[in-house]
């Protein structure tokens, strides 16, 4: 997956709220599947600030899930 580095910004979905959050990627685990860990910016409802390992990309963005931020 081009461009999955540590450091890249990403959007996790939060499974409480399905909120779009920003997270950072920590540590890629498998570069070709999109498996990383990251380290998500979410708000009180989302459980606040937390780590997600073994987070997995899908870019349909189902909860728990992480994908590229969009483009507007």
């Amino acid at each position: 997956m081009d461009g999955l580095i540590e450091g890249r910004i990403v959007h996790y979905v939060c499974p409480q709220t399905m909120a779009h959050r920003p997270a950072i990627v920590v540590n890629v685990k498998d570069k070709e599947d999109g498996n990383c860990d990251i380290f998500v910016f979410g708000l009180p409802e989302d459980g606040g600030f937390f780590m997600r390992t073994d987070c997995i990309y899908d870019a349909d963005a189902p909860e728990g899930t992480w994908h590229w931020v969009e483009r507007v």
